[in-house]
């Protein structure tokens, strides 16, 4: 049992195997209640990111393949995921000294894109240049590969969560 917040790379044999999600508060597994229950085949020496998204009982996952062509340690490297069902597609700015300008979807996301490490800040526009989010402050270092996941909700309502990104890291 892992807690769905953790951001390091897990040890799975591979082969084909059984991944379950528990519901959690973030800290402690909450009860037996499987939210997400599939089958995945793993191949050996291969790392992987699974991204969790959806909400209540209609949650999904993205598996992405860590894989760098001539992997380059003194440079992180950075994948970004749109899981926010709601929203069109998204421009993401990523700014450092020039801006990178990525559009992606719902439910895609970009191979894993080398950086020179600094601090970046992050605006997501719409298609129409609308600016819907920000995030300032995003230190990449080298050697670590981050995944950015735009989550949440473009017009949130029930109690749900309003469009924003979570930046995760793991060293390679």
């Amino acid at each position: 049992r892992y807690i769905a917040t953790s951001h390091k790379y897990r040890k799975v044999g591979k082969g084909v195997r059984n991944i379950k999600f528990l519901k959690s508060d973030g800290n402690t597994i909450t009860g037996n209640a499987i939210i997400f229950n599939a089958i995945f085949d793993f191949k050996k020496d291969i790392n992987y990111t699974m991204v969790a998204y959806g909400f209540g009982s209609r949650i999904r996952s993205l598996v992405m393949k860590d894989s760098i062509n001539d992997y380059n340690p003194k440079n992180p490297y950075v994948r970004f995921v749109h899981v926010s069902s709601d929203a069109p597609d998204l421009k993401l700015h990523l700014k450092r000294q020039l801006t990178n300008e990525i559009t992606l979807s719902y439910t895609k996301f970009t191979s894993l894109i080398e950086f020179p490490s600094g601090t970046y800040a992050l605006d997501i526009f719409t298609k129409s240049d609308s600016l819907v989010y920000s995030l300032n402050d995003i230190n990449i270092s080298e050697g670590n590969i981050y995944t950015i996941v735009i989550r949440g909700y473009f017009e949130p309502q029930d109690g749900r969560k309003p469009l924003d990104c979570l930046v995760a890291g793991v060293r390679k």
